[in-house]
């Protein structure tokens, strides 16, 4: 989805449209971590809209994103060094 999203405005409406993003904020705190990481990206496709915007808004997905890219450069730090 994340591919054809990110290369169709069409697909990209139409995502939006859906509970694609409700569904993708609820499995990025709770999913394994390639799964957080693939919604992430998706939101981060979707955020093109403003329609996703407004949904992320909506559905207080601003904290569960900023905590998800703070885990994300801890653990990459933790691992780097």
């Amino acid at each position: 989805l994340g591919r054809l999203s990110d290369w169709s405005t069409v697909c990209r409406a139409e995502l939006c449209a859906s509970t694609v993003i409700d569904i993708c904020l609820q499995l990025v705190p709770n999913g394994d971590l390639l799964t957080q990481k693939l919604c992430v990206s998706l939101l981060r496709i979707l955020a093109c809209e403003e329609q996703a915007r407004e949904q992320i808004r909506i559905y207080d997905g601003v904290p569960a994103l900023v905590k998800f890219i703070n885990f994300f450069m801890q653990t990459f730090i933790a691992w780097f060094f």
